[in-house]
């Protein structure tokens, strides 16, 4: 008898022991799961792993929230995540999270989006191409260093990098190379633009940039009417600090330049030229790439340009564009080099 009911009391302990084992199991994973909580005005989403698109918060709760804070342990963020906080003004997301969902920040009235300069975007469609993360926002600050793509991903009036990122800079909104002498990134809000003091080199794609959606088409693109170059730069370029591929293309962005997609990009852009020190080569970049009308770029810079014969020349000696309509044209003695497009659409000439 006395065995019977030592058998019996030992399994009741190993019983009640392993009951408390998975009760313990059960708790801490109910502390890792992703939640939702309010608090106030804030939403603080928390918990370790990813955080789910059937993830609630009551109606009644919703139109009160102004803050949006993701801790660190979440791991992605769903497409559309935070589209019904229509009155959300500030959002802060953790570090570790590595995805985030297209339209995830689509709040109306978000002013300032604190979130990783590096993650995977995702889409509905599944393609890196996409909409953008967020709607119109002020100011967005990336708190790892910036993958240079993500940039295009926010439709910001300011882009603030880390102060240690070892590649960019800000400088009042705009991103800049760390040294601070090639303008990288001008935020797809801003209207009009001054390069930098310190500024020595217009780096084109800096405005060229754009949000491509799933065929390549720009969804989202620099809203800019005037960009001032002043006197301290000394060049224009357009082969760095490119973009992503758009899905269904092949080779880089540059392929993709002069024509249909700087006319539609930036259509009416004035372009102050206070600079001196451009060369041939950059007056042809600014002609090109930014559609400059020939005639408002002498007139900016006559101790630069000179029209000879309907040819407009450098006085680097560079053949920038002639205009003319003789079937036979003889290029002058002197001119050392030919730009790109320089007799583009002269269907008379027959002989050069």
């Amino acid at each position: 008898m006395k065995t019977k009911t030592m058998v019996m009391t030992t399994a009741m302990l190993l019983a009640l022991g392993a009951a408390t084992v998975l009760n313990g199991q059960d708790a801490r994973a109910a502390k890792k799961k992703v939640k939702a909580t309010v608090k106030g005005s804030t939403l603080t989403i928390s918990g370790k792993g990813a955080m789910s698109s059937k993830l609630k918060v009551k109606k009644s709760k919703q139109k009160k929230i102004k803050k949006i804070v993701v801790k660190k342990g979440v791991k992605s963020i769903p497409i559309g995540a935070f589209t019904k906080y229509q009155n959300v003004t500030s959002a802060t997301v953790a570090t570790s999270v590595k995805t985030i969902g297209e339209r995830a920040f689509s709040c109306k009235k978000l002013k300032k989006l604190t979130i990783p300069g590096k993650f995977k975007l995702k889409t509905m469609k599944g393609d890196e191409a996409g909409y953008a993360v967020s709607g119109k926002v002020d100011t967005v600050t990336f708190n790892t260093n910036l993958d240079l793509v993500r940039a295009a991903a926010f439709n910001a009036s300011n882009l603030v990098v880390k102060k240690s990122d070892p590649l960019y800079k800000s400088v009042d909104g705009v991103i800049y190379s760390k040294d601070g002498k090639a303008i990288v990134r001008v935020p797809f809000q801003r209207q009009e633009i001054t390069l930098a003091k310190d500024c020595k080199v217009f780096s084109l794609q800096s405005v060229l940039y754009y949000n491509p959606d799933i065929e390549g088409d720009p969804v989202t693109k620099c809203q800019l009417k005037k960009i001032t170059i002043p006197a301290g730069v000394k060049q224009v370029e357009s082969d760095r600090y490119f973009s992503s591929v758009p899905s269904g293309r092949s080779g880089d962005r540059k392929d993709m330049a002069p024509g249909y997609w700087v006319s539609e990009l930036l259509p009416g852009l004035q372009v102050d030229v206070q600079s001196k020190q451009l060369d041939g080569q950059s007056l042809v970049e600014l002609l090109n790439m930014l559609y400059m009308n020939i005639d408002d770029l002498m007139k900016q810079l006559p101790d630069q340009i000179s029209l000879k014969d309907n040819m407009y020349i450098t006085s680097d000696h560079l053949l920038l564009k002639y205009v003319g309509k003789d079937s036979t044209v003889t290029i002058p003695e002197g001119v050392k080099k030919i730009g790109v497009r320089a007799f583009y659409d002269n269907q008379k000439i027959t002989k050069l």
